[in-house]
């Protein structure tokens, strides 16, 4: 056997000096089955001596050794531990950015590239784009929802005022306004009690607002009434990408479980009538090859092949495949040309050059082989590099095997149709009266109706107004009009005893800052604890509305939740030290941003209430009966 390693130029590779370390400890070893199952050189070895091309549930164990090697200090052994899950499972993307975060601050070229080699596994691998993609879309319009209906809430508590007055009117003519002002908070409080959730209030109680609402608040009930109206259509997106979790039907009939499957008769049994039921799918057929391949059963791996490659015309790893099955046939002029056919419909397709070089060799045609091999190692330096480790150990002809790319399993996933009438949510959000599909959008529409006639129709009988000192809320009945000024019965009064305009100015604006002034200490206590709090009592709607989501989002994620979609085991996103301590900082920058913001806003009303009462400043006193008669 001739070896080729020498000619290799290029750069170096992503995984540390330790994988090497690992795979020539394993290579000294020679065992075939491992005698100390704590030991990741001794599995190692018996990777390489089964020419498995992968251990990933062992790979997931050492993984998880080393983050509890990490957590009690030892922090050589915990490397160790993951860069044997590498070598067990190279397209294990767990390690790599553990062993980046680990590495970032002390050694920030070694964290890069983990990152670069985590980047081009997950370019590589749709199962891990699918659940990263599945996993942002759950927790992306979850924290949008909490941060409207959260932002909704908080308006309605600054506008719990316009809520209580026309209830409190209404409920007068039948009752005492001492009575009524008991039963206002338990009729507020009903929907709460009775198990509406708190969606349906919300949005009936923002609805019933609307005409007094501003611009942005309108928008914001508007926003949250269409995200619960399509609720279902998220549930029918979530839907279509749960269809991948299926193991007997379209669109990918159980490709996932057979990726790095041992040979099993009866899963070979059930792969086969998957096929003859769908005897033009590629994935089926694609999936029989690929076992049948593993159980050394070349004559079915053939056949199944050629169905795949009349499935996919421009697919250049099913041609990769079948010339590996030619190959192990005996038949190498075959295995070529299906090789040279990759090659012309993917121009980086590594395996096909790498392939061609293996069987080059075994020709003795060493200047091509070494042509082939520079080219393949050019193209995807890592898995020739692992390859030709195990090349010529034992006399056995390694080739290298292709899974479909992920355009093709994103088309196939984008194409199937699901049904539009049941929609599926994911686990953690089962069970809620918001997940009941479209029941559910329907009641949204018929309170939101309901709630904005009502809100309308007690608009126009009784319509709000406000102080035009203190901003009370107030209705006609219990307005005041004192001057061209409307003024609320408290202002009213202090104003009352004044015998100067002038003097009943300053009074007037004496009352409005202690009213302003006497909530000023609690509402920055609560905006320092709630994002965005106090930026709504301003009236802002849209940054309290991102303030909240983020600060859910960062919360939900620095509490490690398992993920709610999950297609392989290789997916297993650390949250270390380092991402701990980013969410962290995250937090605290949109605390910060919330109480910057709301300080700014306050300074500004402070200033606008100066440059009104500099119109009155002076000395202002209030006329004595004493001096009035002295004047006549």
């Amino acid at each position: 056997t001739t070896t080729v390693a020498p000619i290799l130029h290029t750069t170096a590779p992503a995984v540390p000096a330790i994988a090497d370390s690992l795979t020539t400890a394993s290579a000294a070893t020679g065992a075939v089955e491992p005698t100390q199952l704590r030991d990741v050189a001794e599995w190692i070895a018996y990777k390489d001596a089964r020419h498995l091309d992968a251990l990933p549930a062992e790979a997931r164990l050492f993984h998880r050794r080393g983050l509890m090697a990490h957590q009690t200090g030892r922090t050589e052994d915990a490397v160790r531990d993951l860069e044997g899950a590498l070598v067990l499972d190279p397209d294990f993307l767990a390690p790599h950015l553990t062993l980046a975060s680990w590495s970032m601050l002390r050694d920030p070229g070694s964290a890069m590239n983990h990152l670069a080699a985590a980047w081009d596994l997950l370019r590589h691998d749709f199962a891990m784009q699918l659940a990263l993609a599945a996993d942002a879309w759950v927790f992306g319009l979850e924290a949008l929802f909490v941060g409207l209906l959260a932002t909704a809430w908080l308006v309605i508590l600054a506008r719990r005022e316009e809520l209580v007055h026309p209830l409190h009117e209404t409920l007068t003519r039948w009752i005492s306004p001492r009575t009524a002002r008991l039963w206002v908070p338990v009729l507020l409080l009903a929907p709460l009690l009775a198990g509406l959730g708190l969606v349906l209030p919300a949005i009936g109680f923002l609805a019933f607002l609307m005409p007094s609402l501003r611009t942005r608040e309108r928008v914001l009930a508007v926003a949250l009434a269409l995200f619960a109206i399509a609720t279902p259509v998220a549930g029918l997106g979530f839907a279509r990408l749960e269809q991948a979790l299926r193991t007997d039907g379209a669109p990918f009939h159980g490709i996932f479980e057979v990726e790095h499957a041992p040979y099993d008769a009866a899963r070979q049994s059930r792969l086969q009538q998957t096929s003859a039921a769908a005897p033009h799918d590629g994935f089926a057929a694609f999936a029989l090859g690929w076992h049948s391949r593993r159980g050394s059963q070349l004559a079915e791996a053939e056949r199944a092949y050629r169905i795949a490659c009349a499935a996919w015309p421009r697919e250049a790893s099913v041609r990769v495949d079948l010339g590996n099955v030619l190959a192990l046939a005996g038949r190498e002029d075959d295995a070529l040309r299906r090789y040279r056919e990759a090659s012309s419909l993917d121009p980086r397709e590594a395996a096909a050059h790498f392939n061609t070089s293996q069987l080059l060799l075994r020709r003795f045609d060493y200047d091509a082989a070494r042509r082939e091999l520079a080219t393949a190692s050019a193209l995807d330096f890592e898995r020739v590099r692992r390859l030709q480790a195990r090349t010529g150990t034992d006399g056995a002809l390694t080739l290298m095997d292709e899974w479909p790319r992920p355009a093709l399993f994103w088309n196939a996933l984008t194409t199937t149709p699901v049904d539009p009438w049941h929609p599926t949510l994911p686990l953690m959000m089962r069970g809620h009266l918001e997940a009941r599909g479209w029941p559910f959008s329907v009641a949204v529409v018929v309170v939101m109706m309901g709630a904005l006639m009502l809100g309308l129709r007690q608009s126009r009988r009784l319509p709000l107004r406000h102080c035009q000192n203190c901003g009370a809320t107030m209705c006609r009945r219990c307005a005041h009009r004192r001057h061209d000024q409307i003024l609320c019965l408290a202002c009213d009064r202090t104003a009352r005893g004044a015998e100067s305009r002038l003097f009943a100015q300053r009074l007037l604006m004496q009352r409005r800052r202690e009213r302003l002034g006497r909530g000023h200490r609690s509402r920055t206590a609560l905006a320092a604890i709630v994002p965005g709090l106090g930026l709504i009592s301003h009236g802002r709607v849209f940054g309290p509305t991102l303030m909240l989501s983020l600060t859910w989002l960062f919360s939900r994620l620095l509490a490690s939740p398992p993920p709610p979609f999950s297609l392989t085991p290789r997916l297993d996103l650390p949250i270390g030290d380092l991402v701990t301590w980013t969410l962290c900082g995250a937090l605290v920058v949109v605390y910060a941003w919330s109480l910057a913001a709301y300080l700014i806003v306050t300074a500004r009303e402070r200033a606008r209430l100066e440059r009104l009462e500099a119109a009155t400043r002076g000395r202002i006193t209030q006329a004595t009966a004493r001096t009035t008669g002295l004047a006549a």
